[in-house]
C-alpha cells in the first residue's frame, strides 16, 4: 500500500512538471526518461569516488588516489556530474526545486545504507552496530550564501539522506562566506577555503558516533569537503582530548565531476559483469 502511494504521488508530481509547470520535461522525469540508474558501487573508486574500470579498484584505492592521503575515509556518490544528473541538481540547487533534491536525497540515503552495511561486514559486526552510531552532517553554507541562494541545498539534501538511510542529522558546522569557488583551480580553492568552518555547537554531540556522513551536492576537486572534514575532526578531537577512537568520515554526494576519466553508459555498462568489488576502504570506523 505504501508502494502505490508513493508511485501515485510521484505520477502526480510528474504531471505537475510538465502541464502546470513547463512545456519541458521536468528533472525528475529527465532522470526517469534517460534510465537514470545510480551507479554501482563498481563503476567508482570507494576512496576518492571516481570513476573506475574493470580492476582498477584494488586493495581499497584506485590509481588516482593510490598514495595520496585523503581526509575521509570513503565516498558514496549517486552517479558522474553530467547531462541528466547535472540538470537535476541544477534545477535543485538554483531554482530551488525542493521535490528535485528529495528525491535524490533518498536515492543517496540508500546507497549509503548499502555502504554501512558493507562496512560492518568488514569490520566483522553487525550493522545495527554502525548504524546505531552514525551521524549525517551536511555541508554548511554561509549566511549570505543561503540569502542569495533562497535555499540551503546541503542541509534540504541532508534531510533527505537522512529520512532515506533512516539516520539522525545534525548541523555542526558553520561557514564564513568566502568568494565562490567557480572557476578556481584546485589549490586556489583549497586556499579560498582554509579555515572557513567551524564547528555550530558543543562536541559533546559527537560522544559515541562512530561515522559522520559528510552530505554535499557535488564534489569536485574536493577542497569544500575537506575543509569541512577538518572541521568535524577538530571538533571531535577537542571532545576526545587526541583519542584515536575519532568517528570516521563518509562522503556521501550525488554527483562526481570526473572530467577526465568519464565513460559512457554502455562502456560502463558493457564493463560491469567483469568488477570485482573490492572491500570497503578499512579506514572509515576502526574494528571494536
Amino acid at each position: 500500500m505504501r508502494e502505490t502511494m508513493r508511485s501515485l504521488l510521484r505520477l502526480g508530481w510528474l504531471n505537475i512538471e510538465r502541464t502546470m509547470l513547463s512545456d519541458r520535461p521536468g528533472p525528475i522525469e529527465e532522470l526517469l526518461d534517460h534510465g537514470f540508474i545510480a551507479d554501482d558501487p563498481s563503476q567508482y573508486c570507494l576512496r576518492c569516488g571516481h570513476n573506475v574500470g574493470a580492476g582498477e579498484f584494488v586493495d581499497g584505492a584506485c590509481s588516482s588516489c593510490r598514495g595520496k592521503r585523503l581526509p575521509w575515509g570513503g565516498v558514496v556518490r549517486l552517479g558522474s556530474y553530467d547531462t541528466c544528473l547535472r540538470d537535476a541538481i541544477h534545477e535543485f540547487k538554483f531554482n530551488r526545486w525542493h521535490v528535485v533534491g528529495e528525491h535524490l536525497g533518498h536515492a543517496l540515503g540508500a546507497a549509503v545504507v548499502e555502504r554501512l552495511h558493507a562496512v560492518a561486514n568488514d569490520v566483522g559486526e553487525p550493522p545495527s552496530a554502525i548504524l546505531s552510531r552514525t551521524l549525517v552532517v551536511p555541508v554548511p553554507m554561509s549566511v549570505w550564501r543561503r540569502a542569495s541562494r533562497g535555499i540551503d541545498h546541503a542541509s534540504c539534501l541532508g534531510r533527505a539522506v537522512a529520512q532515506g538511510a533512516n539516520l539522525p542529522m545534525r548541523k555542526l558546522l558553520v561557514r564564513q562566506h568566502r568568494p565562490a569557488q567557480t572557476g578556481l583551480s584546485a589549490a586556489a580553492r583549497r586556499r579560498n577555503l582554509r579555515g572557513a568552518m567551524r564547528p555550530s555547537t558543543s562536541p559533546e554531540v559527537l560522544e559515541g558516533v562512530r561515522v559522520v556522513v559528510l552530505v554535499d551536492d557535488v564534489m569536485t576537486t574536493g577542497a569544500t569537503l575537506a575543509e569541512a572534514c577538518r572541521a568535524v575532526k577538530a571538533m571531535a578531537s577537542t571532545h576526545r582530548e587526541g583519542s584515536d577512537d575519532s568517528p570516521g568520515v563518509l562522503v556521501a554526494t550525488v554527483g562526481v565531476s570526473d572530467p577526465g576519466r568519464r565513460k559512457s553508459v554502455e562502456a560502463s555498462m558493457a564493463s560491469r559483469p567483469e568488477v570485482v568489488v573490492a572491500r570497503s576502504p578499512g579506514v572509515l570506523v576502526q574494528k571494536k
